[in-house]
């Protein structure tokens, strides 16, 4: 996701959020703010990391920015001059895993007809970040260790060993203690990368940042792609603090980009946001319908007919999600364009809510 997945407030115009107490961040450090109480702790350890050379190990789950947090830190250290090289241990093939870290000769193996430097030379001077660590073979975890104890590397087929000076961040998603206990990590590396531990929070952890992260990503999508969506209408917002961002903040990111893929205009509406519907959200969806009510109320043969039951679901749905019609679809099981459809201004007559929304739907004749 680059450096967009943790930014700050400074960088957003006034006219796109009424609330521009929400674009003023009360912590941060570098592309790192955030407004929310759990970021502070974070950012002060990003402080002290950036003024030592000490090994870093970033945990939380996918989609928190641990990329962003990596490349702060180094940009804010005294080796931010020099290269920031990345290497993600799941996006590379376990044979070819010791050769991209360490480099190679020219024959150390099929293919191999030059020699190539690793990622520990390619970032000398400057800063390693190792993403996805728990997903480094456990083979090779024992030669990655004395490589960052002796602060020397011998490229695969080679015989010299080569000094280097890298500073070391590791990023992993996954629990490496409870991959420790289980065999699965060595215990004496884990120990060694855990120097300083940065723990970043979900999403879900750190609402008060949706607003400032969503205007961000809306100038961003506009400049890449030379949209012109300008202002987020409030029944949006709404959608978006509500939700819970199982996928974090990249997930932010891809439904804004989505949002103005399918808005019309210059505003994003609430039906331009599709967000999936949660357990509970479901389970409220179901309850929340009146099909239970009247509509089964019947005598002898007065059955409902299909259609009566399908305007009635339609309702319901329309109503427990305040028009969404992109969260209706997902709760009633059908595709947006299938609602779209049925909701065509010749099938349909809005009239005043008395259930708390702004309006609800009716079908007419």
């Amino acid at each position: 996701m680059g450096s967009v997945a943790v930014v700050s407030g400074a960088n957003f115009e006034e006219p796109l959020l009424p609330e521009s107490s929400y674009l003023l961040p009360r912590a941060g450090i570098g592309d790192v703010a955030s407004r929310a109480p759990s970021m502070a702790a974070v950012s002060d350890l990003l402080r002290r990391a950036a003024l030592v050379q000490t090994t870093v190990l970033i945990g939380g789950e996918s989609g928190t920015g641990k990329d962003v947090v990596a490349r702060t830190i180094h940009d804010c250290s005294s080796r931010k001059s020099r290269p920031f090289v990345a290497m993600n241990c799941a996006a590379i093939p376990d044979t070819l895993a010791e050769a991209e870290l360490f480099g190679h000769e020219k024959g150390a193996f099929t293919g191999a007809t030059a020699a190539r430097i690793g990622r520990f030379q390619a970032a000398e001077g400057g800063t390693l970040f190792i993403d996805e660590i728990g997903d480094l073979p456990l083979v090779l975890q024992g030669k990655f260790l004395r490589v960052l104890e002796t602060r020397m590397v011998t490229p695969l087929g080679g015989q010299r060993e080569i000094p280097f000076d890298v500073r070391i961040i590791a990023a992993t998603n996954k629990d490496l203690e409870a991959m420790v206990a289980k065999e699965l990590f060595r215990e004496d590396l884990f120990y060694r990368l855990n120097v300083i531990a940065i723990k970043l929070p979900p999403l879900r952890d750190r609402l008060e940042d949706v607003e400032a992260l969503a205007l961000h990503f809306l100038q961003r999508v506009n400049a890449r792609n030379g949209t012109h969506v300008t202002h987020i209408a409030p029944a949006a917002w709404q959608c978006l603090r509500s939700y819970h961002w199982p996928g974090n903040i990249r997930e932010l990111l891809n439904v804004i980009e989505r949002a103005v893929v399918f808005c019309n205009g210059a505003v994003l509406e609430a039906d331009d946001i599709a967000l999936p519907l949660n357990p509970r959200e479901k389970h409220e969806a179901m309850t929340h319908s009146s099909i239970s009510g009247t509509a089964f109320n019947y005598d002898g043969d007065n059955f409902p007919t299909l259609e009566s039951l399908e305007q009635e679901a339609i309702s319901s749905a329309m109503v427990r999600f305040a028009n969404n019609r992109a969260r209706a679809a997902t709760a009633l099981g059908i595709s947006l364009r299938t609602l779209q459809r049925k909701l065509r201004p010749k099938n349909l007559k809005f009239n005043p809510a008395s259930t708390g929304c702004s309006k609800y739907l009716s079908f007419g004749g």
